[in-house]
């Protein structure tokens, strides 16, 4: 058994909220290849309006697509994060984590409850927390700054392992991915658009 005693701290929700939006190494790679054709594109359009072979209106394009993903990495995403932790007083309520054979026990000011390993969806990790998923978005939160050693962790996930309970890499939501997949290639179209309507109005 595995007692943890503290309170979740804004950089736990932070790291929790970090990992659950990692994606799979697919969506990570065509994301990261969107991205720099974006880029690609911002860059040599600048060039070719500081030549003058192009209007700088064109450079607007990719310039409003990077300030967008930048201002909702660096500013809204954050600000949504530190908004909803400042909210949920129970986030920042002393608590009790009792994780047994029988499954992972919460207690606090606002009341106690207990799951089954078995009723957790998925589970994934990494070195500042571990997540467990009653949904696929419905996770409770593990940090591992609270544990006393590395033992602790195996523990955790051994029980998950023998309940039967998948890692979120053998547990992918294929409408999500999907999701994804749709998005990058619009953003390949904007971009292929993008590259079309500047060469077709270079001199």
């Amino acid at each position: 058994m595995v007692t943890l005693k503290g309170k979740f701290e804004l950089a736990d929700v932070k790291a929790a909220q970090n990992l659950h939006a990692r994606q799979g190494w697919l969506v990570t790679w065509l994301g990261y290849c969107m991205l720099a054709l974006v880029a690609l594109a911002f860059i040599g359009e600048i060039v070719l309006a500081a030549m003058g072979l192009l209007a700088w209106t064109y450079v607007l394009y990719p310039a409003v697509i990077l300030g967008f993903l930048a201002l909702y990495r660096f500013y809204l995403r954050p600000y949504q994060v530190n908004r909803s932790y400042a909210q949920n007083k129970e986030l920042s309520s002393p608590f009790e984590i009792e994780l047994t054979d029988e499954g992972y026990g919460i207690s606090n000011t606002y009341g106690s409850g207990k799951i089954p390993w078995k009723d957790f969806a998925k589970w994934r990790e990494d070195d500042q927390v571990i997540l467990l998923y009653r949904t696929d978005n419905m996770f409770n939160m593990i940090p591992k700054r609270l544990l006393q050693d590395e033992t602790e962790a195996q523990y955790i996930l051994e029980m998950l392992r023998q309940n039967n309970v998948p890692a979120a890499s053998n547990a992918r939501n294929p409408v999500r991915t999907a999701v994804w997949i749709v998005v990058a290639v619009l953003l390949l179209l904007v971009v292929l658009i993008i590259a079309y309507m500047t060469i077709r109005n270079i001199p």
